[in-house]
């Protein structure tokens, strides 16, 4: 499978101006994202325009490092991470976890921690448009989570407590220690333990390409659903000894995006008619360790003066004829901006648009695009 080595830079601005090279202001706390490998960068989450792509993009980036060279006690952008990944150019599917439970309680345990610690009530503000989505989606479900005794969350002002915590619990993941003596660092871990409510027995799966792997055939406490008109493969629901269910069913596309399982998920729970032609399932074993990129999820704010520096997450999913366990932990640490935000005046220093309304009219009263030519001192009004 041909692949190609991506690198992403992410930074996070510090000192607000108006930078030409992108014909905008940038703010305290923006943040950038920069592939030097091709030239594309994000601001705050969104693609800069097409037109001021390449040759601005660089020339921007070229800017702000100056001027932080220029002064490095007050510079103008500090690197948050660097990041290199692996972009597949061949078609198909590959191997990926979605767990959000560990991150919202890693939020959820940050928010505490500020709240009985430090005596602050932070709210939680998104930079860019994914985290945004992100908790958009899940707002509700981390309001509920303390109904979900699988999932233990703790914070700590000494970032080896918790990764002495995360250690003892099997996970590999360790945070990186700050230096920030008014930071702290939270961690959350998700130990799903199910056992199949009748035990299947070990049985042969031939792949797509022939190869054989090791499976299970559970015959009993196990529905099989198909309906064509949704989805073209029949969805297996097996009854677990807890009451929950896992459930399985072939996939040919899933949407992109860091929610697309989810989606995928939700058109599949729409698939609800019970099949006669299947009695029972056979389903490989599985053995996976998998530590899924949440990177995306640095820079979020705890009001004005915390943020997310460092997120990562290790996921492991066991499956096998008694049973299956599902384990996920994630790791932040939250520290205190060098540089706290600024209230600066709006500068509206190139061509711009005035309109006059009045409640009531749907029209305005009055409009008109300002340019140059009329940024004149008037006589008298």
């Amino acid at each position: 499978m041909a692949t190609e080595t991506v690198t992403t830079e992410r930074y996070v601005v510090r000192r607000a101006m108006h930078l030409g090279a992108l014909r905008r202001e940038i703010r305290v706390d923006d943040i950038i994202e920069w592939q030097p490998e091709t030239e594309r960068m994000k601001l705050n989450g969104m693609q800069v325009d097409d037109h001021l792509a390449g040759t601005s993009a660089s020339e921007a980036m070229r800017q702000l490092r100056a001027l932080s060279a220029r002064d490095p006690d007050r510079p103008a952008i500090e690197m948050l991470e660097m990041a290199s990944e692996q972009a597949e150019q061949a078609e198909g599917l590959a191997t990926s976890t979605l767990c959000v439970l560990p991150i919202l309680g890693c939020l959820k345990a940050a928010g505490g921690h500020m709240e009985e610690a430090k005596g602050l009530i932070a709210e939680i503000s998104p930079v860019t448009e994914q985290q945004r989505e992100f908790l958009e989606m899940f707002e509700d479900l981390m309001m509920a989570m303390g109904g979900i005794p699988e999932l233990e969350s703790r914070a700590h002002d000494d970032v080896q407590v918790i990764n002495g915590w995360l250690k003892g619990r099997g996970f590999d993941i360790q945070l990186p220690d700050e230096g920030d003596p008014e930071g702290f660092a939270v961690a959350s871990i998700l130990d799903m333990l199910l056992k199949w409510l009748h035990e299947g027995r070990r049985t042969g799966i031939t792949g797509a390409t022939g190869e054989e792997f090791p499976g299970v055939r559970v015959d009993e406490g196990v529905t099989v659903s198909h309906l064509p008109a949704v989805h073209p493969h029949p969805v297996a629901r097996v009854a677990t000894k807890s009451g929950d269910t896992v459930c399985m069913s072939m996939v040919d596309e899933v949407p992109g995006g860091f929610a697309g399982l989810f989606l995928k998920v939700a058109d599949l729970e729409k698939v609800k008619a019970t099949s006669h032609m299947h009695k029972g399932v056979c389903f490989p074993m599985v053995d996976l360790d998998e530590r899924p990129d949440i990177t995306w999820i640095q820079g979020l704010r705890f009001g004005h003066d915390y943020y997310v520096k460092t997120a990562m997450q290790q996921t492991r999913f066991r499956m096998n004829e008694k049973g299956a366990r599902a384990q996920s932990a994630a790791a932040m640490t939250i520290v205190r901006s060098c540089v706290r935000p600024r209230v600066q005046p709006h500068v509206i220093d190139r061509p711009f648009l005035l309109w006059i309304r009045r409640d009531g009219l749907e029209f305005p009263l009055f409009a008109a695009l300002l340019c140059e030519d009329a940024w004149k001192e008037p006589k008298e009004l």
